[in-house]
Protein backbone atom coordinates (compact mmCIF):
# COMPACT_ATOMS: atom_id res chain seq x y z
CA UNK A 1 0.00 0.00 0.00
CA UNK A 2 1.21 3.43 -0.34
CA UNK A 3 0.08 6.50 0.53
CA UNK A 4 1.04 9.95 0.97
CA UNK A 5 -0.42 9.61 4.72
CA UNK A 6 2.32 6.94 5.01
CA UNK A 7 4.93 8.74 3.53
CA UNK A 8 4.45 12.10 5.41
CA UNK A 9 4.76 9.24 8.87
CA UNK A 10 7.98 7.83 7.88
CA UNK A 11 9.56 11.60 7.27
CA UNK A 12 8.21 12.24 10.98
CA UNK A 13 9.58 8.95 12.44
CA UNK A 14 12.96 9.66 10.53
CA UNK A 15 13.64 13.21 12.37
CA UNK A 16 12.23 11.69 15.54
CA UNK A 17 14.39 8.85 15.46
CA UNK A 18 17.50 10.44 13.94
CA UNK A 19 16.79 14.04 14.70
CA UNK A 20 16.21 13.60 18.18
CA UNK A 21 12.44 14.44 17.74
CA UNK A 22 13.41 18.21 15.86
CA UNK A 23 12.01 18.83 11.69
CA UNK A 24 15.52 18.96 9.54
CA UNK A 25 15.28 20.39 6.60
CA UNK A 26 15.13 17.20 4.46
CA UNK A 27 12.64 15.37 6.23
CA UNK A 28 9.22 16.64 7.93
CA UNK A 29 9.25 19.92 6.58
CA UNK A 30 8.62 18.02 2.81
CA UNK A 31 5.87 15.93 4.03
CA UNK A 32 2.84 16.28 1.34
CA UNK A 33 -0.24 15.85 3.46
CA UNK A 34 0.81 16.63 7.18
CA UNK A 35 1.90 19.79 6.74
CA UNK A 36 2.68 20.65 10.26
CA UNK A 37 6.19 20.95 10.85
CA UNK A 38 8.93 23.79 9.85
CA UNK A 39 12.62 23.20 10.39
CA UNK A 40 13.39 23.48 13.71
CA UNK A 41 10.18 22.73 15.16
CA UNK A 42 9.66 19.93 18.09
CA UNK A 43 7.54 16.74 16.31
CA UNK A 44 4.61 16.60 18.50
CA UNK A 45 0.84 15.92 17.80
CA UNK A 46 -2.11 17.88 19.57
CA UNK A 47 -5.98 16.74 19.34
CA UNK A 48 -6.71 18.05 16.30
CA UNK A 49 -3.32 16.71 14.82
CA UNK A 50 -4.33 13.10 15.92
CA UNK A 51 -7.84 13.44 14.36
CA UNK A 52 -6.89 15.06 10.90
CA UNK A 53 -4.41 12.41 11.16
CA UNK A 54 -7.05 9.58 12.12
CA UNK A 55 -9.58 10.65 9.26
CA UNK A 56 -6.58 10.73 6.49
CA UNK A 57 -5.29 6.99 7.76
CA UNK A 58 -9.31 6.00 7.45
CA UNK A 59 -9.71 7.32 3.64
CA UNK A 60 -5.98 5.66 2.78
CA UNK A 61 -6.82 2.21 4.16
CA UNK A 62 -9.73 2.39 2.64
CA UNK A 63 -9.04 3.46 -0.84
Amino acid sequence: MTSDVFGDLRRFRHDIIHHKGVASADWSPKAVVLQWFQVGDVIGCNDGQFAELMTKLKVAVSG
